[in-house]
């Protein structure tokens, strides 16, 4: 289990349902929280978690909020985005 931390954002990812049921449980208990489900956005990145478990994240709404805050065109900033593809899935040990 990963748990990160952004003063007072926090993000739990896990491959283990019940360590993370635990410690939703012990964590709720000491401190007031709401438990939001699965992340599809933080920090200004979008989150699209797949069901073969690779995440692909992107920060295409942050960058065309703030080029519409200074003003620019939309069309030449969609040349720009790209998004990253994390393969999270287990590893596969190749047998020789």
């Amino acid at each position: 289990m990963l748990v990160g931390v952004y003063v007072d954002d926090i993000v739990i990812s896990h491959n283990n349902q019940q360590m993370y049921d635990d410690f939703a449980k012990l964590f709720a208990n000491h401190f007031p929280c709401r438990l939001l489900g699965r992340l599809d956005y933080f920090l200004g990145i979008a989150v699209d978690q797949r069901d073969d478990g690779s995440i692909s994240i992107n920060q295409t709404q942050l960058v065309l909020r703030l080029g519409t805050r200074a003003a620019l065109p939309k069309a030449p900033l969609h040349r720009f985005l790209t998004g990253i593809c994390l393969d999270t899935r287990p590893a596969r040990r190749q047998e020789n």
